[in-house]
């Protein structure tokens, strides 16, 4: 019989906390291999070594030499390897912790932050010191942060070892890795095999321009509503939307976005040398991939959101490249979607590259920084925005890829840029979860047909989640 002081099986498949779930709802999920907790909790066998998502095929074990974790990083910095058969590592994304701060953190993790940075200047950036941010790590998730980010590197290469095209060298640094060594000897450390070996086929793969990857989309994914959105301001001469695929024009040549099924993408991408790794979390940021969005989505509901119930799945699309998205947010200031695409097409055919096959490269920070006021068809002051911001990132006095609140103060310090141009950006460009731009219109209108409550007030109720939720009103709007 379930503890009612605990969470049930109804409220577990939605929560985020680990720690208040019921150990005999845990057990349930694990016998009955229930769907719905693959990858919110992790089964480490003690007589094997090896920890599995609760679906895993394999033969069950029994109770007394099972031990449960809340991440995959747990496990792993328990001494338990990841099972061969389950694949771990394709596992959905895990819930959001029960914490903003650990949340936040996580996010700045997987993006490869600690890939490049230490944990101290990871804590540093939330104004608390190492031992405190580890002791709030091992409480929230069961392992460090450095945990963490090594699991994900490891999960990370595994998967691209599934990956046509690409020798051990580029996934080695896809993954986040130093270097070639460490990424051998920690796969042999882990899973007991060389990369050559984990590869299905390890015969060498003929090599192309072109990378091609599939990414795994945690669920529910609301395609339709994503391809929709950008197809909607797709940039004539830069985008193009056909049927299922989104594709578009890049520096180093395309990219491609095909659905395979509900829970998988296949991705095309021409090669940037020394920059895979980039690229391949760009790719995943624009689809927003990875969002934990059941868990999103109960919290909103919770929150008094109630129409995210009604259209599950919806994602914060993400962007290509950060400086395109800022001037698209400056362009599309207090102009219609519609228009905004009139003139970034003008943008581009006038100061864009165009290419061989007559579509052209998103105009650069440089050739946009030479622009006059007049040539760019619009409302001066606009015009001088789009020129302040372009001269400042081709400077280098912006760059629009580091910590999110600097940036975010840095936007609002240019002529003509105000909270909703950087709410924009700071959702869709920066990854921030928790931006909204309040003063939107459209937003406004939409709670107005919600609820008498300023939306201002509601919001801050939807934290640490009010990007997604304004994805959904603005669909409850349209």
């Amino acid at each position: 019989m379930v503890n009612v002081d605990f969470i049930t099986m109804e409220q577990a498949t939605n929560s985020s906390n680990f720690a208040a779930l019921d150990p005999e709802v845990l057990e349930q999920a694990r016998v009955s291999r229930d769907r719905r907790f693959d990858g919110r909790f992790y089964v480490a066998v003690l007589t094997t070594g090896i920890y599995c998502r609760p679906i895993c095929p394999a033969r069950m074990p029994r109770r007394e030499n099972v031990r449960l974790f809340a991440s995959a990083a747990g496990a792993a910095a328990a001494g338990y390897r990841p099972c061969r058969r389950c694949r771990p590592e394709y596992a959905p994304g895990t819930d959001a912790p029960s914490t903003e701060l650990v949340g936040r953190a996580m996010a700045r993790i997987e993006s490869g932050w600690l890939d490049h940075e230490s944990p101290s200047e990871l804590a540093g950036h939330f104004g608390i010191s190492r031992r405190h941010l580890d002791r709030l790590f091992q409480e929230v998730v069961g392992a460090t942060p450095n945990d963490v980010a090594r699991t994900r590197r490891l999960h990370a290469a595994r998967r691209l070892l599934d990956v046509d095209g690409l020798t051990l060298s580029e996934i080695a640094l896809a993954a986040g890795f130093p270097s070639y060594r460490t990424f051998d000897r920690e796969l042999r450390q882990v899973y007991g095999l060389s990369p050559g070996q984990l590869r299905k086929d390890p015969r060498p793969q003929a090599r192309s321009a072109v990378n091609k990857l599939q990414i795994r989309l945690t669920q529910p994914y609301d395609w339709v509503h994503w391809l929709g959105f950008m197809r909607s301001r797709s940039i004539e001469g830069i985008e193009q939307v056909d049927g299922d695929s989104y594709q578009r024009t890049t520096e180093q040549g395309f990219l491609k976005i095909n659905r395979i099924n509900m829970t998988v993408v296949s991705v095309e991408f021409t090669n940037h040398e020394g920059a895979l790794a980039e690229d391949y979390q760009q790719v995943k940021k624009l689809l927003d991939a990875d969002a934990p969005v059941a868990t999103i989505e109960a919290r909103l509901v919770d929150a008094g959101l109630g129409i995210v119930a009604r259209q599950p799945g919806l994602r914060v699309p993400g962007c290509w490249d950060r400086f395109e998205l800022a001037v698209r947010a400056i362009v599309g200031q207090q102009v219609s979607v519609a228009g905004a695409r009139t003139v970034l097409g003008r943008i581009v055919r006038r100061f864009g590259t165009e290419r061989s096959d007559g579509k052209y490269n998103f105009p650069s920070p440089e050739q946009l920084a030479q622009a006059e006021t007049i040539d760019l068809n619009m409302p001066r002051s606009r015009a001088n925005s789009l020129i302040a911001l372009s001269r400042q990132v081709a400077e280098g006095d912006l760059d629009l890829s580091g910590d999110i609140e600097a940036v975010k103060q840095q936007l609002l310090d240019l002529p003509g840029i105000g909270p909703w141009t950087v709410g924009y950006i700071a959702m869709r460009a920066l990854g921030d979860p928790d931006a909204m731009p309040h003063n939107d219109l459209a937003l406004v209108n939409a709670w107005k047909t919600l609820s008498d409550q300023p939306l201002m007030e509601a919001a801050k109720q939807w934290q640490p989640w009010r990007a997604y939720a304004a994805m959904h009103l603005w669909s409850h709007q349209s």
